[in-house]
């Protein structure tokens, strides 16, 4: 084999395929499910001379038993939203596909584009996704994927309410949210210097929302929490098994948790209605 054949470990963690890795003449592959396959591309190759390091075979498979869990299939009935111009809808009859189970689903919730370049569907339709509780196989750097969910969880408790659900005297508020979830899509690589609102694939400086949101993002990166959540909204993401059509966030809205003031006033009503009713028992009956 040439001296250079220790290829650097290619990654694919496309929940339909499954993830693998190649090195060497081995390809490794951890299917759905679990399966594990390992294949020999040349076992004439394979003698001392090889210049194969089994390192790299448990490299490649810690590499793939740390990998994301693969994602269940939905499917939704697609209605399109004219939210401020923001390429958004709304699912609703959300289920389960055959073959896929999970937590409880929502019987709707919102969606909104976050990849760049594909199609938008243009009419009302039915469509299945894969289901991801974080970014990491939707954008252009997945290593960069836990800190993007972080950011897309960041933007859409500041921002979202007002920008695309409530609109604003502008007509393009809802377009410039979208153009910030482009940016962390295709731009971000997981450096505050990659979100800028003057340069890469996505850059709009004359759109005063999209250039504060993004300016924000990078100003204030050190201070977003690893792991951060919204408080208002459940935000997962979709990918269209059709490939043509763009990835969406998902935003279920939280149920609200009441507040420890609540709980008292309930259990004081309800005491107050045992008291009631004792006193009542111990009246003498006429």
């Amino acid at each position: 084999m040439p001296a250079d054949a220790n290829r650097e470990i290619v990654r694919d963690a496309h929940p339909s395929r499954g993830w693998s890795a190649e090195l060497d003449v081995l390809t490794v592959r951890i299917l759905p499910r679990g399966a594990l396959f390992i294949s020999p591309d040349h076992l004439e190759d394979l003698d001392s001379s090889m210049n194969f390091q089994p390192a790299r075979l448990v490299a490649a498979l810690a590499l793939g038993l740390s990998a994301p869990a693969f994602a269940t299939t939905i499917e939704a009935t697609f209605t399109r939203n004219e939210h401020a111009g923001a390429y958004s809808a709304t699912l609703s009859n959300i289920q389960y596909a055959a073959g896929s189970t999970g937590d409880p689903l929502p019987s709707f919730s919102q969606v909104i584009c976050i990849d760049y370049g594909n199609g938008f569907p243009s009419s009302d339709t039915t469509r299945t996704y894969t289901l991801h509780t974080d970014a990491t196989g939707l954008i252009a750097h997945p290593d960069a994927g836990a800190r993007a969910t972080d950011l897309f969880n960041y933007v859409v408790d500041r921002y979202y309410d007002s920008a695309v659900v409530h609109g604003s005297t502008a007509d393009d508020t809802g377009f410039q949210f979208n153009k910030v979830l482009w940016e962390i899509a295709t731009d971000f690589n997981g450096s505050s210097d990659s979100l800028s609102a003057g340069s890469g694939w996505i850059y709009a400086d004359y759109l005063p929302l999209y250039d504060a949101i993004v300016n924000d993002l990078s100003t204030n990166f050190s201070t977003i929490a690893v792991g951060y959540r919204s408080s208002a909204y459940t935000v997962s993401f979709l990918d269209d098994q059709d490939g043509y059509y763009q990835s969406m966030m998902m935003l279920t809205p939280v149920a609200a948790v009441p507040e420890p003031e609540t709980y008292a006033l309930l259990l004081g009503g309800l005491g107050l209605l045992g008291a009631v009713a004792r006193r009542r028992q111990a009246q003498p009956q006429g």
